[in-house]
């Protein structure tokens, strides 16, 4: 069998040029006798021959502690296989179903796992060292047409306590909601990786590479950082003191600012909000809070995702970089607030004064509503601004598409720069010296 491919981000060497491969089933005799067959052909002897099933669909079944190095399971469907102790070092598991599989103590070290879905698996002390966890260009047929598409390696809500990962690739790879802790990612490539809402206490990330990664609403208690390049990462409501980000590069990394804590009572509140969040509503309890006093507070770098900040007074206070998807700040006093780079898609600001606020590079776009499962409803909720004070208010950069901007007057707004595609525009006409512009270049 070919090694695992390195170079490209997924790239296919799979007989792609083939439909796939019909599902295969085995027995246990069959199983067994196949693995003693593996073996002698890895030790060289007469009658050896190499597990190799395309389409292998032994879901549900005992596999614990064969062992099967060097296998070959390209688009194999074994979820919720019991796989204790499995050894599949080196294995071609491209495209695999592991899906709720036991696979504690299991070693995969130097495994292709591009495309894999691991979603929910028991992975605790499982050894992936070297392993190759990249997206994977995944092959489907509509009819006699062929299409190709990129599908990262899913470990959603999987255990990976104490797992060793230490120089294997996660590129891409979606940890969200996982658990990590205790984890090695000595020198792993988590370039672009989804760990948000993850559990990385005790985790080692020394010398990973993890340029743009997703670490938003994660646990880092005790988890070190040092010397590992997490430039452009997301790290919001992420307490970055209790880690070790010695020699760290954060360079453009979004970051609540450590010397700008939020009252005692409002971080607990944060807190409740991230387990809200990241349990989908299941656990914790949203922020709220109505007609409060919170000038001048900094929520930079907090992750506010549906949020409900009604009546409230918020003077000068700062959201730049902030996550305020659906969030509601209906009928809010914002005078002088800065919202630089936040995402406030959805958002609403319906009857809120936004006199002399900041909205420069924010996104204010409409938002594609998904179901409880994640699928996307074709509907669209826009941002709402009706009614909403806007005297000296800077939209510069800003996306407001589709914003909803009935009996709002634009005409003292900085808009230089402003995407305003498909707003149903004020009767007013905007000020000769506030023309809209192509997005891009923010004046």
């Amino acid at each position: 069998m070919s090694s695992p491919t390195r170079k490209g981000a997924a790239a296919i060497d799979h007989d792609v040029s083939d439909r796939p491969a019909e599902p295969v089933t085995l027995s246990s005799s069959e199983l067994l006798q196949a693995a003693v067959a593996h073996r002698s052909y890895l030790e060289g002897r007469p009658n050896g021959k190499l597990f190799a099933y395309k389409g292998l669909t032994l879901p549900g079944r005992n596999l614990a502690r064969l062992q099967l190095p060097r296998a070959v399971l390209v688009g194999a469907d074994l979820g919720s296989a019991g796989m204790a102790a499995i050894n599949l070092d080196q294995a071609d598991l491209f495209g695999a179903n592991l899906a709720g599989a036991d696979l504690i103590g299991a070693s995969l070290r130097r495994a292709d796992l591009r495309g894999a879905n691991l979603m929910g698996a028991k992975l605790r002390e499982a050894l992936f060292n070297g392993a190759d966890l990249r997206p994977g260009q995944l092959v489907f047929w509509l009819g006699n047409e062929k299409r190709v598409r990129d599908k990262p390696t899913s470990l959603l809500n999987a255990d990976l306590g104490n797992a060793d990962f230490e120089g294997a690739d996660l590129s891409q790879a979606t940890l969200t909601g996982a658990n990590l802790r205790g984890a090695n990612f000595r020198a792993a490539a988590l370039f672009g990786a989804n760990l948000s809402g993850a559990d990385l206490s005790g985790a080692d990330f020394t010398d990973a590479r993890m340029k743009g990664a997703i670490l938003d609403n994660a646990e880092a208690a005790g988890t070190v950082f040092r010397h590992a390049d997490l430039r452009e990462a997301q790290l919001r409501n992420v307490a970055t003191a209790s880690a070790d980000f010695t020699g760290c590069n954060l360079q453009g990394a979004v970051t609540r600012p450590p010397k700008q804590p939020l009252p005692a009572r409002i971080e607990a509140m944060l807190r409740e909000h991230v387990h809200w969040i990241t349990s989908n509503g299941a656990a914790g309890r949203r922020l709220t809070l109505e007609g409060e006093a919170l000038d001048g507070l900094c929520f930079d770098a907090c992750d506010l995702r549906g949020a409900v900040l009604k009546g409230c007074s918020l003077g000068k206070a700062s959201f730049r970089q902030s996550e305020l998807k659906l969030a509601d700040l209906s009928g809010s006093r914002l005078r002088g607030a800065d919202f630089d780079a936040a995402s406030l898609l959805g958002a609403n600001f319906a009857d809120a004064d936004l006199s002399d606020a900041r909205f420069t590079r924010a996104n204010m776009a409409a938002i594609e509503l998904v179901d409880a499962r994640g699928r996307v409803t074709g509907r669209r909720w826009p941002a709402d601004l009706r009614r909403a004070t806007l005297s000296g208010t800077d939209f510069r950069g800003a996306d407001l598409r589709e914003a909803r901007l009935q009996d709002t007057d634009l005409s003292e707004c900085n808009t230089a720069g402003t995407n305003l595609t498909g707003c149903a525009l004020p009767g007013a006409a905007l000020a000769p010296t506030l023309a809209l512009e192509k997005p891009g270049r923010t004046g």
